[in-house]
């Protein structure tokens, strides 16, 4: 593995963000936004099954070596070394021996050791992880450490593809971070929403987002920005799971805004909350809070969607959010259009 500079980039996959580094070869900084219309559903390589999930586990994590430009799976004709800086095979072909590159370090500082590479194997095998990876290693018996710095892979059977079985099939997780956490409970862990790897990039957050549903029919989506507006989002997100928003209607509805969430319907419910301005930007489909003509004082419930460019009201009005899908739909809406249900994912 060359050695590598950090690099600033984002990653968001509407729920999700990354930020990284690049190899040596070329500029460092910079911000990457990715956006997918689907969420990863688990950022843990060896749970991972979706294609939006596969997509940033490999930025995040580096395997031992990838495949090469041949696309060969047969041998290590053609792999390129990632974690491991080289490796030998026994006579018998029955293990392979891999050293690390004592210059691998996890997103958080620590060195990548050969004990991260025995327990990624030994976790994917653990029944209570479930892990669907665990079928296509059925052929590694058991991975040994002889030292910090090498890692042997011991095998069943000779196999054309037990080079490709072992650097590939399992990007390398970080033992410090997984270890005291039981194998059943990583996909709805703290640390599989934060995930450390070692690769490209490193992990920025995840921007959670809410879909909210018309009686009449049709949703519209947008992000949720706890990172401007923590509070601002907790509460939403909390009146959301309780079902709060169900069946309440939009009472405001204007050529540039719609606005809803009064439990009286009329636009004077709510409590009264502290507001969060900030410097996100009202542009169309910005999401925000109402208040009345203190700006300091926001309402707790009630919240509009912008159908034009309203930067008027920006550092004015607490903005945490911003429609991604479904503008079509807000800006059918009328007034007395009821929502069936507002979902927090």
């Amino acid at each position: 593995m060359a050695a590598m500079r950090y690099s600033g980039i984002l990653c968001a996959a509407l729920l999700c963000g990354c930020v990284g580094r690049e190899s040596s070869v070329g500029s460092t900084g910079g911000t990457l936004a990715i956006a997918s219309g689907g969420d990863p559903d688990a950022l843990v390589p060896s749970l991972l099954q979706t294609t939006t999930a596969a997509e940033i586990v490999d930025m995040l994590y580096d395997r031992l070596a990838d495949i090469g430009d041949s696309l060969n799976v047969v041998g290590d004709h053609g792999f390129t070394p990632r974690l491991a800086d080289r490796w030998t095979w026994a006579k018998d072909s029955m293990s392979i021996a891999f050293h690390i590159n004592p210059n691998a370090k996890w997103h958080d500082g620590q060195r990548v050791g050969s004990n991260d590479v025995r327990f990624t194997i030994a976790s994917t095998k653990d029944s209570t992880l479930g892990s669907p990876t665990a079928s296509v290693i059925t052929n590694i018996d058991s991975v040994s450490t002889p030292d910090s710095a090498t890692a042997v892979f011991w095998f069943h059977a000779r196999s054309p593809e037990q080079f490709y079985d072992a650097v590939y099939q399992n990007p390398i997780i970080p033992e410090h971070v997984w270890k005291d956490i039981s194998p059943s409970g990583w996909r709805a862990s703290e640390a599989g929403k934060h995930p450390i790897g070692s690769g490209q990039y490193r992990f920025l957050r995840w921007i959670p987002r809410a879909v909210v549903e018309l009686v009449k029919g049709g949703s519209f989506t947008f992000t949720l920005r706890a990172d401007k507006a923590p509070q601002t989002v907790a509460r939403f997100a909390q009146k959301a799971r309780t079902g709060y928003y169900d069946n309440l209607t939009f009472h405001r509805v204007e050529d540039w805004l719609v606005q809803g969430g009064d439990p009286l319907g009329n636009g004077s419910g709510g409590e009264k909350v502290p507001a969060e301005l900030n410097d996100l930007v009202f542009g169309v489909g910005a999401v925000g809070v109402a208040r009345g003509q203190d700006p300091s004082v926001n309402n707790g419930s009630q919240f509009f969607v912008t159908k034009k460019d309203s930067q008027f009201l920006n550092s004015q009005d607490t903005n945490f959010g911003q429609v991604t899908a479904g503008m079509d739909v807000v800006n059918a809406i009328k007034i007395g259009d009821r929502m069936k249900t507002v979902r927090v994912e």
